[in-house]
């Protein structure tokens, strides 16, 4: 399993990961979109997109499953730094827009982009969080090891 932090020069063992990618190294893999829209554009390249907004379109998101190479990445840490009424909107609209990828098998990897040492979780620990958002272990554990398909 796979994960993208912020923190630079810490090992993968310690936390179960087969490896972690830095986000200094990875960035020019990952395309931010304001909405899905704009991710649309995206879709032919084999490429991780991050939401600003996690909205719900169904209509475009058949059609992204439909002939898309990239991904889109789910951002754990909005939930995991964030508390009280932030953190139930983002869990919310977090929910809504898995539910509709699971549906739609709209193509999805996680991550938590930890900010230093102290922040990073266990995969375990992802997997379970992930759980929150309506993903069973399975889903998050194959959103954790997709990562490498799209980085690796």
């Amino acid at each position: 399993m796979f994960d993208i932090i912020r923190a630079q020069g810490i090992a993968p063992v310690p936390f179960s990961f087969s490896k972690l990618y830095f986000l200094d190294d990875v960035k020019n893999r990952i395309a931010k979109a304001p909405n899905l829209e704009e991710a649309m554009k995206l879709r032919n390249r084999k490429i991780l997109i991050l939401l600003d907004e996690y909205k719900e379109d169904i209509g475009l998101m058949k059609q992204f499953s439909e002939k898309s190479s990239a991904a889109f990445l789910i951002d754990l840490g909005r939930l995991i730094e964030s508390n009280g009424f932030k953190r139930a909107v983002e869990l919310a609209k977090m929910r809504r827009f898995l539910r509709i990828c699971v549906k739609y098998e709209v193509p999805f990897v996680i991550a938590s982009f930890a900010k230093d040492e102290f922040s990073i979780r266990t995969a375990h620990e992802l997997c379970h969080i992930a759980g929150l958002v309506g993903l069973n272990y399975g889903q998050a554990r194959f959103g954790l090891e997709r990562l490498g398909l799209y980085l690796g």
